[in-house]
């Protein structure tokens, strides 16, 4: 909507929307920066550059797909009780909004209304903040050793997807303006992010980065044939970021 609260709204909620809005913009930021923290070391060939065994960035991993989880969880899956979600505010505001603009406002709700996809994921979300990161539960622990770790969670596209969702609700519940949802030193717009800078210097600082110039023989004879294709793609894209001639 582009009208203002105070034309749209009845006076005496003014305030609480504006409190409620802020409320889940700071966990909405919260949830996008997670997100795009855990995109780029996901996408980092640490393989490659770092070995196998990097067990700061596997912790990374876990904690912000769990944190992730709960932010999404806390949101929107739940509904008992008093507990302040997404969908409990939607419900607040039609009720408050002024008998002239209620119409059009549940139309743009329509748009945005969550599909029956996005449901079976906030129960696959709930299940596991509920079995596995909030509590464990006994199923959890006798199935633990016998699933592989991708069953234990949500993958990267799933997370997006739920964040992706959620954004639109709050975007089309906000009557002022638009929001942008990372903060500027993570908006692609602006320059490189600190992660982006950490993981740059990983590969920088990599042995295999610089070895054509720093061991010409042991690179010709051993470590060039043993890469594949997409492994030389790598490293020419980092070897072009930092000056040096493709391989």
């Amino acid at each position: 909507m582009v009208d203002r609260s105070e034309d749209v709204l009845e006076a005496d909620f003014i305030d609480e929307y504006k409190r409620g809005m802020q409320f889940f913009y700071f966990h909405l930021v919260e949830l996008h920066t997670n997100i795009f923290i855990l995109e780029k070391v996901l996408a980092f060939p640490f393989r490659l550059f770092a070995g196998p065994d990097q067990i700061f960035f596997r912790q990374v991993i876990i904690n912000f797909y769990d944190i992730s989880i709960l932010t999404i969880t806390r949101m929107a899956a739940d509904q008992a009780g008093d507990l302040f979600t997404l969908h409990r505010f939607k419900n607040t505001i039609v009720q408050r909004i002024k008998d002239a603009y209620r119409e059009p406002f549940q139309q743009r709700l329509k748009e945005v209304r969550f599909d029956e996809e996005t449901e079976k994921l906030l129960a696959r979300a709930k299940d596991i903040r509920n079995q596995r990161i909030a509590h464990i539960t006994q199923q959890f622990a006798n199935n633990f050793f016998q699933r592989p770790p991708e069953q234990l969670g949500f993958n990267l596209g799933e997370l997006k997807s739920l964040r992706d969702r959620l954004t639109a609700l709050f975007q089309a519940l906000a009557i002022d303006a638009g929001h942008r949802m990372l903060p500027i030193g993570y908006d692609t717009d602006t320059g490189q992010s600190d992660i982006e800078q950490l993981l740059d210097g990983i590969a920088d600082k990599s042995r295999i980065l610089r070895m054509p110039e720093q061991q010409p023989e042991f690179w010709q004879a051993y470590r060039l044939p043993s890469l594949t294709d997409p492994e030389k793609d790598l490293i020419n894209t980092y070897r072009r970021k930092f000056g040096l001639a493709p391989i």
